[in-house]
């Protein structure tokens, strides 16, 4: 093989080929730097847009009192009840006394010889509180155990189980709901029908063991009855789990006070992720962008405005949220937050509660606009 030098001609072939090359491949280069370009800011616009949404569903939920505002329920003796409060709650004190708990109704079957014996055809219509009727049939010859089963696979509101006592089996049917209907009788918290079709085996022959029973309360000397042992509408916002019976005469304490720690950690949570979102934006391969002016341009001026409706407290600044002259990121007092919550917290909680113009609806209409 032959291979020229470019000695003959005196140029120096082997660079200017290289050369060319080159040449040709600037294009491609330049298109791949574009590509590599193109799919980092590709990447930037995902999180940026996972950032965005996670802000607005942080807003959104803050547009209701019970996800914003924080308060705590305690007892002065949980062994006898527990307590919990929401954003509707009101500071406040209460005398409780529990003279009854509620108690679900049961039902047992007549005696058989074990779980295997064999139990005659019937149909069993089941009604709990007063709801539509739920129908189990069990065919005729089938076991204690399997009726059981189909008891509880019908989706009647009821638990079925056996009961062993050495010299007999006994299938025991309890309501999956306390007490009974406020009002009604005790007897119809559950409402069983039961039609034997079938001659084999034995009759269940189900009667009432245990009635059903209302929890009974006071709350400051107010009589309260309540279905269930969880009583959550007596006290707006607070929501009271019974577990014993008290002496009588011997009322305990409720308290309901603010929580303004879980408020400072949420308004915490809101500068986090306002400043995620700052972050991304301010990035090199995003910060010369349109988008990221216009956003970072409605982000800023909506977190710095005054919101339509607001009363004490007419923006965010007012209640140590503010943009720092430093950093430009959203830094929280948490000084100032306390002074607010102590003297109106619902005045706080209507920069993001106020209907149509609160930030909990502004801000993810706002965001809206540029994640879709």
């Amino acid at each position: 093989m032959i291979r020229g030098s470019g000695l003959a001609s005196g140029l120096d072939t082997q660079s200017l080929i290289s050369q060319l090359v080159s040449l040709q491949r600037q294009p491609i280069l330049r298109y791949q730097a574009d590509q590599r370009a193109a799919e980092a800011r590709i990447s930037t616009l995902g999180s940026l847009t996972s950032q965005l949404n996670t802000l607005s569903d942080k807003f959104d939920d803050l547009g209701n009192l019970s996800e914003l505002l924080s308060y705590k329920a305690s007892s002065s003796d949980e062994d006898f009840f527990s307590a919990s409060a929401d954003g509707t709650a009101s500071p406040g004190s209460y005398e409780i006394e529990v003279s009854q708990l509620a108690a679900a109704e049961k039902n047992r079957s007549a005696a058989f010889a074990d779980g295997t014996a064999a139990v005659s055809g019937t149909t069993l219509d089941i009604t709990v509180f007063g709801e539509s009727a739920v129908s189990v049939s069990i065919p005729d010859g089938a076991s204690l155990a399997d009726a059981r089963d189909l008891i509880n696979s019908s989706g009647a509101q009821v638990s079925a189980s056996i009961i062993n006592t050495g010299s007999g089996s006994y299938l025991t049917m309890t309501s999956l709901k306390e007490g009974h209907e406020i009002g009604g009788s005790a007897s119809d918290a559950i409402t069983i029908t039961e039609t034997v079709t079938g001659a084999g085996g034995q009759a269940l022959s189900l009667t009432e063991v245990q009635a059903a029973q209302n929890a009974q309360l006071t709350i400051d000397g107010l009589a309260i009855e309540s279905s269930s042992n969880d009583v959550d509408s007596a006290v707006t916002g607070v929501s009271l789990s019974l577990s014993k019976v008290t002496a009588a005469g011997s009322p305990l304490q409720l308290t309901v006070e603010s929580d303004t720690e879980a408020v400072k950690a949420t308004m915490q949570e809101v500068a986090d992720l306002y400043n995620d979102v700052m972050d991304t934006l301010r990035r090199e391969d995003m910060k010369s962008t349109s988008l990221a002016r216009l956003l970072q341009g409605d982000l800023q001026n909506l977190f710095s405005s005054a919101v339509p409706g607001a009363t004490d407290f007419v923006n965010l600044a007012a209640i140590g949220l503010e943009s720092s002259f430093t950093t430009g990121k959203l830094e929280l007092d948490a000084t100032m937050l306390d002074d607010a919550l102590s003297e109106d917290p619902l005045a706080v909680a209507a920069l993001f509660t106020t209907d149509t113009t609160g930030l909990g609806t502004t801000l993810p209409d706002l965001l809206d606009r540029y994640t879709n």
